[in-house]
Parts: structure tokens; sequence; C-alpha cells
């Protein structure tokens, strides 16, 4: 993963010795050197990680058609590009950048494709133009410094390090963060630093900072009826050339291999088309659980493994706790995070860097693409009272998935969601504080969610509903913020092990179709992407392809605190005054602690992976 820096001072002196500064705070981001250049009062660094055949032997940033580019990206669409501007074939990628702008100006992003993170200075117009690719597979973060200019970076760490840019923490995201809401793509942990959100433009001139959004996916025009072998068809292509997009690099490329539908899929279409071109075996990188069996996918994995050419690396899942490394990670991240999300990816990205696998395939985005869907496209027939459809599809969902309740599905993941805004304004009437801070992950401190605006934020959600159609759904999926924190988290993780990780179900192309997709064409008889199993059907071994279920991880997450982690948390939690009591419910938090040896539940051992991790961080900031 490379990285970027770029600063813009605003009383007109040198900006060398602050972008200096920042791209040296991200060195391990670049093992292939790191690079300046520097002008009047402008000044943009790069920190190479050689992962693309055009970017061997180059020198970054680069000086292309009158102006300077700093860029960490890989661009699908090279082939259109490089002939509408009649360029040679080998150009790297940040060149056709350069291009882009010359001709499209700061609308540039809207005509590429791919994952980016840009910064191009013009000089003639004295502009700062960054942006980030459609999905925000890359980040940028920035800030403005205290000579009135700004800062940019791939990271929110080492901006912290400059003039006139605070480190005091952010109560409105911390809130967000306490009881899991991901509703704000620019907000960082830090006040004085943001996030450039996904498919958004930073422009910066002398007359100050504009942000705008430069696509979306309400302007996909839904496809017509057509027949279902017709959209099958199109999505293995379009699939496949996500893959194999992917698959350009200058060194040997990886796959996460959970058994689960999507990293299986992704796996056994990158495996054919490497055996097809004469490559070696595919690695696959897997988590196995010999212990807490309940999380174990190892049957599945094996089941793909058995199916085409791999050379299966593995890792213990039951082997680390959830806060395994902590004080490394917050050291990469620079921000709090979920550790039961990161505990297994970060252990995955290491072992694929000591195998020297500089780029990793991975399966995240899936979900949001193609699947988890079913819900809305049973609201959407009830809504148009398309009933003896939908009746077929209720029973098909409930025989798939035959834990549910029928009269609690009915209700809670169908119905309800169709009442109207106004019947659901007066219900929630009826509610107080204590109601919306029950719905938190964690118990807060009631003071807390009242000053920093929480419990305001969490009953407008709750009487905003749900979407009530297929394609509302998978839109919400993909545009709040939880794609981006996660992409953030694989970005960070993976630049700690020298890997670059990329994301085949969030390429722009096959986004577009998903979301364009007449309703039912990914479910069917109550099962979710269908189109997947029906599509690849060759490639998934069908213990994969039948799949109803997904694996859980709280288990995991419960064993790993109690087996590996207990001592930290206690050290963090129970000595002294822990600096998470401005934000969590003392009592609720020492009564978690106090079970933690003996009565540990699914919940408290979230509340505390964490406080734990808040506390932490917040140890690490000057007060």
């Amino acid at each position: 993963m490379s990285g970027i820096s770029a600063v813009l001072c605003g009383d007109g002196t040198s900006a060398a010795p602050a972008v200096r500064q920042l791209t040296a705070a991200q060195s391990h981001r670049g093992p292939q050197g790191s690079g300046y250049w520097c002008g009047d009062a402008v000044a943009l660094g790069h920190q190479h990680n050689c992962t693309l055949p055009e970017a061997r032997g180059r020198s970054f940033p680069r000086q292309v058609d009158g102006v300077v580019v700093t860029a960490a990206l890989r661009l699908d669409n090279r082939a259109e590009l490089c002939a509408a501007f009649g360029v040679a074939s080998e150009v790297p990628d940040t060149d056709l950048v350069a291009h882009a702008y010359r001709r499209w100006g700061v609308d540039y992003p809207r005509h590429l494709v791919g994952a980016f993170a840009a910064v191009v200075w013009d000089p003639e117009r004295r502009r700062l133009v960054c942006a980030r690719d459609h999905m925000g597979v890359k980040p940028v973060y920035y800030a403005e410094t205290a000579d009135g200019g700004v800062a940019l970076a791939s990271e929110p760490g080492p901006l912290l390090g400059l003039d006139g840019v605070r480190s005091a923490p952010d109560e409105h995201r911390i809130g967000d963060f306490l009881v899991g809401r991901f509703a704000d793509s620019s907000r960082t942990f830090y006040e004085d630093v943001s996030r450039l959100p996904p498919a958004h433009r930073l422009v910066v001139t002398d007359d100050g900072l504009d942000r705008t959004r430069y696509w979306s996916l309400s302007e996909v025009d839904p496809l017509p009826e057509a027949h279902r072998s017709a959209y099958d068809e199109r999505f293995r292509d379009l699939f496949e050339r996500a893959v194999a997009d992917r698959r350009r690099s200058v060194g040997p490329v990886g796959s996460l291999l959970s058994g689960g539908l999507d990293s299986s899929s992704i796996a056994g279409v990158a495996a054919t088309q490497r055996a097809a071109a004469g490559a070696p075996p595919l690695r696959t990188f897997s988590a196995v659980f010999d212990t807490v069996e309940a999380c174990d996918e190892g049957r599945y994995i094996d089941a793909v493994l058995g199916s085409g050419a791999f050379d299966p690396h593995y890792v213990d899942g039951d082997g680390i706790g959830p806060l395994v490394g902590l004080d490394r990670h917050l050291d990469h991240r620079g921000q709090p995070y979920y550790p039961s999300l990161c505990m297994l990816i970060w252990r995955l990205f290491e072992v694929a860097g000591q195998c020297d696998t500089g780029v990793v395939l991975n399966g995240y985005g899936g979900d949001q693409t193609m699947g988890s869907d079913v819900r809305g496209y049973l609201r959407g027939l009830l809504g148009r009272g398309q009933l003896p459809t939908f009746a077929r599809e209720f029973r098909g969902y409930l025989d798939n998935y035959p834990w549910l309740d029928a009269r609690d599905a009915l209700w809670d993941d169908i119905a309800r969601p169709l009442v109207p805004d106004r019947l659901r304004r007066l219900y929630h009437r009826r509610f107080d504080e204590a109601d919306y801070l029950d719905m938190a992950f964690a118990p807060l401190d009631g003071g807390f969610a009242r000053r920093s605006g929480l419990v305001d934020r969490i009953a407008a959600d709750q009487r905003r509903g749900q979407p009530r159609t297929q394609r509302a759904i998978r839109r919400r999926a993909l545009t709040t913020d939880e794609p981006a924190f996660n992409l953030e988290l694989n970005d960070i993780a993976g630049a700690a092990h020298g890997v670059e990780p990329r994301f085949p179900y969030f390429d722009k192309r096959l986004v577009e179709f998903a979301v364009a997709l007449p309703p039912g064409h990914t479910v069917s008889d109550g099962l979710d992407r269908t189109i997947v199993r029906r599509a690849l059907a060759d490639v998934l071994p069908a213990a994969v392809r039948d799949r109803t279920d997904k694996a859980e991880f709280s288990p995991n997450v419960v064993y790993g605190l109690q087996r590996y982690d207990t001592d930290l948390v206690e050290r963090t939690l129970a000595d002294g005054e822990p600096a998470v009591g401005r934000y969590l419910d003392g009592d609720a938090l020492a009564n978690a602690v106090g079970r933690l040896r003996n009565g540990l539940t699914a919940s408290d051992a979230r509340t505390l992976a964490m406080a734990t991790t808040l506390e932490r961080w917040l140890q690490r900031i000057p007060s």
C-alpha cells in the first residue's frame, strides 16, 4: 500500500519540511523508497510500494502534462484511457491521472475505474485537487493547518504532528463508535482531522476548501426486465473482469478464503484464471478453529481447495485474542477500531506478508453488493401487493433459514419497515432517553449521550425506519460509512505488513450492475445471492454453493478475551479511574469486568473489547 502526502501552506512559506515529516511518518508504506516534489508553498510526497508492472523503475510524484501528481492507486480502465489520450500502454497509472485532469479538470475522477487516492497540483491555477475512489478503497485524511493551509495524508496520525492540528477527541465520533453507528464518512476520532468520503473530491485554492461528491448510486438507472440467463451471463462477465483486473501485479497474488460464498467465488475464479494462464497455484489464507468449533468453516474451505489448484496457508483463528497486538494496531491506525473485526485480518495479512504475497484478494463487499437483500425483496413484493409471489418467497425464506420464527420474521423483517412514516413518528413519541440508550452496543453514560447529541441521533435513526425495497436496502448497504470504515481497517492492516488488499466485489462496474438489477434476480425461493450461485455454478463446489448460513464469530471473541486478554482488560479498565468513564456507565462497565473470568456474555465481550481499545487510545492523547 503506497502512501501519499501533500501540503499547501497558507502563508506562502515552504511546504517542504511538513511534507517530509508526513512522508517519513508513513515510511512503512514505502518499501521501495520515498519521493518528493516541492514548489512555491506547496509540496507533494510519496511512499512507494510497487505492486503494478507499469510502476517499476519509476520515480514518484510524477510531473506530467504541466501538473504534479502523487497517488496510491490501481486503474482498471487503463486500455480505454490510454486510447483516449493517445499515450503508450506502458505508462504508469499516475500519468493517466494527470492526463485525465488535463482532459476533464476537477471532474476527472468520474472517468476513472479502480481504486485510487490521488492528489493533483495545478500550478497554473494554483489549485490542489484530491480525489478518493468511488467505493473508498484508498483512504485520504486532511486537516487545516495553523498558517491557513491544508495537509493531506494516507493516515490520520501523521497529520497530528503539524502545527495547528490538535489531537482533541471528537465526542460525536466516539458516540457513534460506541453504538455501532455508521452515518458520517467525513469524521475521524480527532476534531481537527477529517476523512475524504468515498466518491468525493477536495479542491483547495486561495479561496478555501470545497468538498464535493462526484458520483452517486442515485445516478444509476434501473435495468429493464430480461431473461434470468442474460443477467447471469452479464454478472459472470463483470465478476471475472473484476477478479482479473485485481490480479495485475508484479509479484505473487493470494486470496483470503473463509469458505463463505464471497471469498470462495473470488478464489475459485482467480485460481481458474491462473491455471488457464499456466501460472502457479493460487495462494490462499484461511483461519481455522480447532477449539471454538462453532466458528470453524474448515469443511467449506476444504471443498474449495479440492476443486482447483491452490497453495493453502492457515492461521490459528482461536489461537489469539481480539486484543492481540492492541498497542501496535493503535500505532498504525491512530484511532479506535472494533477488535472483533480486526483480530483475524491482521493475522492473515501478517502471514501473507511473511510469504512475500504483496497482493491479497478479499471477499469483503459481497454482502453489500450482491447479497443480504432478501428482506428488501420481500418488503417490495408486499408493498406492491404481489401476494402470491410474496407467499412463495416467504415460505422459501423460512425454509432456508429455519432458525427464524415466522411471526417475528414477518413483522420485524418485512412488515414493520413498511409502516408509514407518520405512524412511526407517533409510535416513537412514547420512547424516552432510556429506551434509546438501551439500543446501544455498550452501556453509555447518560450525560455524555445527551451532551454529544447521541440520543437525538439514535432517535432520528429509529424514526427514519429501514429501506422498503430491495434496491433501497442495497443502496444503503453500499453508501453508509460501514464499508469505508472496514476498508480503512483493511488498508491499515495491509500497510503494516506490506500487503495490498483488493476487493473484486467493490468493482464500480459490478456495483452499478447490482444496484440496477430488476427485483428478484438475486433472490429466489427466499435464498439470497442466487445470481452468484447460478452464474458460478461450475466454479463453486456444491457444499459452498448451497450454503444458507454464515459463520458467527462472537463465540471466538468471548473465548479469546477470556483465554488471552483477561490481564490486559483488567489492567486497563479496573486499575484506577479509566478515561472511558466519561463515555460509559461506570457501574455497568465494572460489572462486565467482574464477569470477565466467569459468566462473560457475548455482549460483555463486545463492550470490554471496545472499552479497552478506546481507553488505550485515550491514554495516548495529551490531556
